[in-house]
């Protein structure tokens, strides 16, 4: 009897342990809510884009130089172009991927670009997004918030993945 009750009692503990331990990972999890600081779209594969005209409706604030993979040495036919909008006065930092943490998350390399863009400022970006590794970070700065990006599709529908920080685009 003594042997049946340790038992209950380690499977009890183990029981609450387990539901102590998922709550408050869930609540560790909704006190990190990242305001977006930029806002991200995907145009498509288009080698033409080079820039995009400023009178577009649906564009307002500076148009930035657009940054090519040509630094990676990318192939302009498959180069991907993405609109980037800041939700602030911010930097953004573009970076090779430098390393992998313990969680497999990309840590920046080599500083590739860096642009100051106020609130508003649209900024041309054009990548090979691969579909392996990833090779590029993008960095947001604002203040003290620092968010980033690593560019990537959804292997279920296509659409663009973004990570805290990042959201869709907006038109203003």
């Amino acid at each position: 009897m003594g042997k049946t009750k340790n038992s209950v009692f380690t499977a009890v503990a183990f029981i609450v342990c387990v539901a102590v331990f998922a709550f408050s990972t869930q609540f560790a999890a909704a006190e990190v809510k990242i305001e977006p600081l930029v806002s991200v779209e995907y145009i498509g594969v288009n080698p033409a884009v080079e820039s995009i005209d400023a009178d577009a409706p649906s564009i307002s604030g500076d148009i930035h130089d657009s940054l090519t993979s040509s630094k990676l040495g990318g192939d302009r036919t498959s180069e991907s172009a993405f609109l980037l909008r800041s939700q602030k006065d911010l930097i953004l930092e573009f970076f090779t991927v430098g390393d992998f943490t313990a969680q497999g998350r990309p840590t920046p390399g080599e500083l590739l670009g860096k642009y100051s863009l106020k609130n508003g400022d649209v900024y041309l970006f054009r990548h090979h997004v691969p579909e392996g590794m990833p090779n590029l970070i993008v960095c947001a700065r604002a203040g003290k918030t620092f968010s980033c990006w690593v560019p990537r599709f959804s292997g279920v529908d296509g659409s663009v993945e973004l990570d805290p920080g990042f959201a869709p685009f907006t038109k203003n």
